[in-house]
Order: structure tokens, then sequence, then C-alpha cells
């Protein structure tokens, strides 16, 4: 079975260096390095920034997710969609605790407070950089893994085991679930952001 999560790594690759530029060419807009500064501007250039990053998320989300789905052995016969995915994001997350769409907008809020407020607008920037950069690391995984539960209940799989990397990082929990059984309506979500245990199918 392929790597999905080498999928998912090269997917926050490219949004990390797509983020990069923005936040770079929003801050420009800003003017932050210049005194006096326009509110109205920020405001309207940093919810401009979230929009377009919330867009490159989905068209790379979807892309992971069509390539997951397909290389997933067993799958159905048809990839997930721009529905699918927009289900996905809607839903409540117990993995990194939120809901995709809530966590956009709180994001952009705090960051266009946070640089309005700031003397040093520039580090409030890089600070809004780095939030997203973990948020889009989590959310890759999830749609990774998603995608690939999906191709096991579209081929009819019933049962699936959970696989561990079966390194030193493994955590206690997921060390307790390796080489456990479970119904594929009933799996435990994973125990925390960035948990890499994959699931396999049991004929």
């Amino acid at each position: 079975m392929q790597d999905i999560y080498a999928l998912s790594d090269k997917t926050i690759r490219r949004l990390n260096k797509l983020a990069i530029r923005r936040f770079r060419d929003t801050e420009k807009k800003c003017g932050a390095g210049l005194m006096p500064f326009d509110e109205l501007t920020i405001i309207r250039e940093v919810r401009q920034l979230y929009a377009d990053l919330d867009a490159d998320n989905r068209k790379a989300f979807l892309e992971l997710a069509g390539s997951v789905y397909n290389g997933t052995t067993p799958h159905g016969d048809v990839k997930p969609d721009q529905f699918w995915l927009m289900a996905l994001l809607k839903e409540y997350s117990p993995v990194t605790k939120y809901v995709y769409e809530n966590e956009v907008n709180r994001k952009r809020d705090y960051t266009t407070e946070a640089v309005i407020a700031a003397v040093d607008k520039s580090k409030e920037f890089k600070r809004g950089l780095l939030y997203w950069g973990k948020f889009v690391s989590a959310y890759s995984d999830i749609v990774a893994d998603e995608a690939a539960l999906q191709a096991f209940k579209d081929a009819g799989v019933k049962r699936v085991r959970w696989i561990t990397e079966g390194d030193n990082k493994v955590c206690d929990e997921c060390h307790d679930r390796h080489g456990e059984i479970y119904p594929i309506d009933d799996i435990p979500p994973k125990p925390h952001v960035g948990c890499r245990c994959r699931l396999e199918a049991v004929k």
C-alpha cells in the first residue's frame, strides 16, 4: 500500500510555499514597516489573504484526497469530489478539536487584531504564518486519512486493523492499539495531532 503521509507531506510543502509568498505580499500591501498605518487596509488585505489561503488549501486537499483514494487498496470507483471535501471541512474534528471553517476565520481575526495592535507588525505576520503552517499540516493528514477510509468503505471493507509506525515515536495510546481490529464504522479517532498510524483492510 502507498505511503499516504508521503503524499500529505508533499501537499504540506506545496501549501507552505504558497503561504510564505502570500503572507509576504500581504505584509507589503499593508505597509507593515510604515507609520502611520491604515487599519482599513490591514483589515481588507488580511481578509483577502485568508480567503486565498483557504482556496489554496481546498484545491490542494482535493487533489490529495484523489491521489490517496486511487492509491489505496482496495478502493471504490468514485474518488472524493468537492462535495466530499466540503462535508469533511464542515465537520467537528476530534483530533484538532475544532471545525476547519471556523478555525480559518478565527486565525484571520487573530492575525488582523495582532497586526493592528503590534508595534512590530512584521513579527505578527510571521506568527500568523507559523500558526497557519501547523493548521495546514494537521488538516492535510486528516484529509489523507479520511480519503483512505472512504476508499475502504466504497470497496465494501467491513473491518480495519490499526497499524503504528513501529518506532520509538509511537505514543503509549497508539502502541496499545497496534494490531487491534475495529468495525469500519466504529474506529476510535486519532489520539493527537500528527498521529500517523494507518489503517489496513481486514479481509
